[in-house]
Formats: structure tokens, sequence, C-alpha cells
């Protein structure tokens, strides 16, 4: 009965060192791991680092657009056009804006401003062509000859 305790004891201290070898091993992989995501972590801050600050205010702007605060996002949006004038995008969404609410003489201004500082911005042109085909088949062709 000793000797079977006894080779017991010898084949669970021969098990101990391999899952001590296996606790190690994976502490060195997380190690790896954990420097990796902070390589990943680094490199994703030198890319928000490189927008510029329209580009983050335009975030924000339609952030609040989807929360519903259409009202926080004109005035965003009024802002960067005030201090960044051809940055075309903003543009873009204050037509946007404008369109789904019904002002679509101001829609049509603001997409046109777009247009014109950017004619080969695919969205630009894609809202654009929208507006200019749901004017045409609603007979807007009196405002289309006023707008120009």
């Amino acid at each position: 009965m000793q000797l079977r305790n006894l080779v017991s004891k010898q084949k669970m201290s021969k098990s101990k060192p391999c899952q001590w070898d296996l606790i190690k091993k994976a502490s060195q992989q997380m190690n790896q791991v954990k420097r990796l995501l902070m390589i990943i972590l680094y490199q994703y801050q030198l890319v928000i680092s490189k927008h510029t600050p329209p580009d983050l205010i335009l975030d924000q702007a339609e952030r609040e657009l989807h929360k519903g605060n259409i009202g926080i996002a004109i005035q965003i949006l009024l802002k960067i056009i005030e201090k960044w004038p051809t940055y075309y995008l903003a543009y873009n969404d204050l037509g946007i804006i404008h369109w789904k609410s019904g002002d679509k003489k101001q829609a049509f201004e603001y997409l046109k401003h777009a247009y014109e500082i950017n004619p080969f911005d695919i969205k630009i042109v894609k809202n654009l062509g929208k507006i200019l085909i749901y004017l045409q088949t609603n007979n807007y062709e009196k405002v289309l000859l006023y707008i120009f």
C-alpha cells in the first residue's frame, strides 16, 4: 500500500511540471498577444490623430443626427462650413438634412455647392442626381430654372 502511494505521488509530481509548463507557455502567449494588442492600439491612435479637425467634427454632427438631434447637427455643420468653407462633406450632409425635412430648395443649394467644390465625389454626385430625378419627376423645372 505504501508502494502504491509512493508510485502515485511520483506520477502526480511528474504531471505537475507538465501543468506548470503549460501554464508558463500560456502566460508567454498571453504576453505576446498583449504586446500585439498594444501595437495595434498605438497604430490605431496614430490613424485617428491624422484625421483633420473637420472630419472629427463631422463625425460628431452625424452622431447627433443619428440620436435625432437635428438642430444640433445643423448647428455643428454650419460651424464647420464657417471655419472650413471648402469642406464639401458638410454641405452634403446639410443638403440631405434639408431634403429630409422638406426644404427641397435649400437642400439643392447645399448639394449644388458641395458639387461645385468637389465634382468627383461619388456620394455627392449620387445625392445630387437623386434630387434632380425627384425634381424632374415632380415637375419642378421652374424651381430648377430659378435655382440655376
